[in-house]
């Protein structure tokens, strides 16, 4: 399958969970998230924004904030269109649209927001003998 393949999801590296990567967006980000006073984000918020867009092992993270998963971490509801206005102000040269078309292609890429908990179960006790 070739890049001009509109159905090609390339290979990325994969994390284990993406909640560490996204937490660095939320103390600078939230405000502006949130809150539709604010009308620019703090430029903390685009250092982590820029530290997830560019990371080969982090940039499907990003897939949390185009859906609104990373609204599980603010203190109120984010504003989807300020999301988007995230590329912009913080100087993105990847199109949100285009990044939302990708991330609908390669859910099976995205790694999930926590580390998934898979424990296995435990046997059950044998039953105590009767006296």
């Amino acid at each position: 399958m070739a890049a001009s393949d509109p159905n090609y999801c390339p290979s990325m590296p994969q994390r284990a969970e993406c909640r560490s990567s996204l937490m660095a967006m939320v103390p600078g980000c939230g405000s502006f998230l949130t809150n539709s006073s604010v009308y620019e984000p703090e430029s903390s918020c685009c250092d982590g924004f820029r530290s997830i867009i560019t990371g080969p092992d982090r940039f499907m993270c990003i897939c949390h904030v185009v859906n609104g998963d990373l609204g599980k971490l603010l203190p109120a509801p984010m504003h989807h269109m300020r999301m988007v206005e995230l590329f912009t102000l913080c100087g993105s040269v990847v199109d949100a649209n285009m990044l939302a078309a990708a991330c609908d292609l390669c859910t099976d890429q995205i790694p999930p927001m926590d580390v998934p908990n898979h424990l296995p179960l435990a046997p059950a006790p044998a039953p105590a003998p009767a006296n």
